[in-house]
């Protein structure tokens, strides 16, 4: 399996290295790994906003891109986001 790492930035500035195969579904795969449900997050490579089959390879992304990571919980203020403690 071809792997790619890439930079996932977070809206408040955090950010973290993720790896994973190149034909996997980016964001399934990120939610997943996460343990995230998948419509809590939007992902965003270049103003594009990444939708749930979207790979790696099918967004010509290379090593150590970065992608936007928004937190629909926090943005909609409805309860603690990805990584926080309730």
């Amino acid at each position: 399996m071809q792997l790619i790492a890439i930079k996932v930035q977070t809206i408040d500035g955090t950010s973290e290295i993720y790896r994973l195969g190149r034909f996997m579904p980016l964001k399934e795969s990120y939610c997943m790994d996460k343990g995230v449900a998948t419509d809590s997050i939007r992902l965003f490579f270049d103003g594009y906003e990444i939708k749930e089959n979207d790979t790696a390879d099918s967004l010509q992304l290379e090593d150590q891109d970065q992608i936007d990571m928004v937190n629909e919980v926090e943005q909609h203020g409805d309860g603690p986001g990805v990584g926080q403690i309730a």
